[in-house]
């Protein structure tokens, strides 16, 4: 067996998310879900009602009044901004641990993948485009991958980061050249195995190379590309991969994203994104990207 087919092996045996969250996962798919049903399955978790109900309090979302409800959130704040919540919420206690082989320490790489997440909507609403709630999904679970590598098989990234840098390679073609594969498939790989939805599993495996996704629309596979780039660039949740990577231009002129697109864009998602790490005790000052 070679080292990719070993690694890959490996992947399948790391314990799956708990039910509730693959039922909201999957409740994404679905256009017409029920409110009731959504409302159903985030009440049976706590913690996850918790946390919803805490980030539709926070600055960034309240009204006029307290929400003491999951249904009340979800008049306030429609089921979509409600169901984001719950899977941020649900991804969080994977996405907090520390992962020692790319040095991120607790609460980094869940830092990395909300501000994701966050950039993706605020990248498409900046663009006015549509987007599945797959997308920001995808979005926040794109590096999981590194959890894996990082934590469970505990693969130490330097020889990786060495390569990278000898041979001015990205990192994740650097990975490909020592493991035999990279993060973005060994985390396809274990949604796959998680039985998430192909949509999600293939923006997750390309998400450094959109022009390679075939199995969702190119708008969907470019916003995650460069909301990873951009949130990158803050500096937020980055391990010793920094931005070792390389920007798609193709992905960049598809949503013609310009310096000043970038800009605004980030600065945005900042001020959006500080109260949800907040909710995981992971604080953002509000003027890192500004003012």
């Amino acid at each position: 067996m070679n080292t990719r087919e070993s690694v890959l092996e490996k992947v399948r045996s790391v314990p799956a998310l708990p039910v509730q969250t693959i039922q909201i996962i999957d409740m994404i798919q679905n256009p017409d879900v029920s409110i009731l049903d959504l409302q159903q399955v985030i009440e049976r978790d706590p913690g996850m009602t918790s946390n919803v109900l805490r980030m539709a309090n926070s600055p960034s979302f309240r009204g006029v009044y307290q929400i003491d409800s999951i249904k009340e959130a979800l008049v306030r704040l429609g089921a979509k901004t409600v169901l984001q919540l719950a899977v941020a919420s649900a991804v969080a206690p994977v996405a907090r641990q520390p992962v020692a082989g790319y040095d991120m320490p607790a609460g980094e790489l869940l830092k990395h993948s909300v501000v994701t997440a966050a950039t993706v909507t605020e990248l498409a609403k900046y663009l006015k485009l549509d987007v599945h709630p797959r997308v920001y999904t995808a979005a926040l679970l794109h590096d999981i991958g590194k959890i894996v590598l990082g934590t469970f098989l505990e693969v130490n990234a330097q020889p990786i980061l060495d390569l990278a840098f000898r041979e001015r390679t990205a990192f994740d073609e650097a990975e490909r050249k020592i493991l035999g594969t990279e993060h973005a498939e060994v985390g396809a790989v274990l949604l796959e195995s998680w039985g998430l939805p192909p949509s999600i599993v293939a923006l997750v495996r390309f998400h450094h190379h959109p022009e390679s996704c075939p199995e969702v629309d190119r708008s969907a596979a470019d916003l995650v590309h460069v909301a990873d780039i951009l949130g990158r660039l803050t500096g937020l949740g980055v391990g010793v991969d920094g931005l070792n990577y390389v920007p798609s231009a193709d992905a960049v002129k598809h949503l013609r994203v310009t310096t000043q697109v970038a800009e605004d864009v980030t600065a945005n998602m900042i001020t959006a994104v500080s109260d949800i790490l907040e909710v995981f005790e992971v604080g953002v000052r509000r003027d890192t990207y500004g003012d």
